[in-house]
């Protein structure tokens, strides 16, 4: 693009000095200058080789038609270029798009990997609190057992002197029915009683 640019601006500097000249002509002659045929002719109107294509000489006429050739040339190009352009950078756009799904995919799957851990981590923080308040709950009820049973072993104990006691108090009495049914010397047995 660079060239093309360069040679418009050379080509507009070139009609831009001839017109620059032909305002000092005009200005040398001052402003009561009348125009004769001869001076008209010798007077080149000012062309520019975009805006006048088709008008002026013959050189300039092939000049106008040359560039606008070269113009409608590097345009074509250039539409050409940005629609292949185009054309690759969707496909890649199309690529990429895919490669970005693929990795979304995988990092979806990899994020259920690791979700898998900390939910299965979850559900045995819960069975474990299950079994701690269970633990807790048996803990209690061994310590109420065994205050049941010391409670019980007491009473037994309890009961068991109150038994002996009791058992003693009947030896004796038997001991004594023993020793009064043994002796003769009572004749009524049931006062032994």
């Amino acid at each position: 693009m660079g060239i093309i640019q360069n040679w418009i601006d050379r080509k507009r500097r070139k009609e831009l000095e001839r017109i620059n000249y032909e305002i000092e002509e005009l200005k040398r002659r001052g402003p009561d200058f009348s125009h004769r045929e001869s001076d008209k002719k010798s007077i080149k109107k000012p062309t520019l080789p975009l805006a006048t294509a088709g008008m002026g000489s013959g050189k300039s006429h092939f000049q106008g038609k040359g560039f606008a050739v070269i113009l409608f040339i590097f345009l074509v190009a250039v539409i050409v270029f940005h629609m292949w352009n185009t054309r690759s950078l969707n496909d890649e756009y199309d690529k990429k798009e895919q490669e970005a799904l693929l990795l979304r995919d995988q990092l979806d799957l990899a994020l259920a990997h690791l979700n898998k851990p900390e939910s299965e981590l979850g559900v045995k923080k819960i069975v474990e609190a299950n079994l701690s308040e269970q633990s807790q709950d048996l803990q209690q009820e061994i310590v109420d057992l065994q205050d049941a049973m010391s409670s019980l072993n007491l009473s037994l104990s309890n009961e068991i002197g109150d038994l002996r006691v009791e058992l003693a108090e009947n030896d004796k009495y038997t001991d004594a029915l023993k020793i009064c049914i043994k002796n003769d010397s009572i004749s009524d047995k049931e006062d032994c009683l």
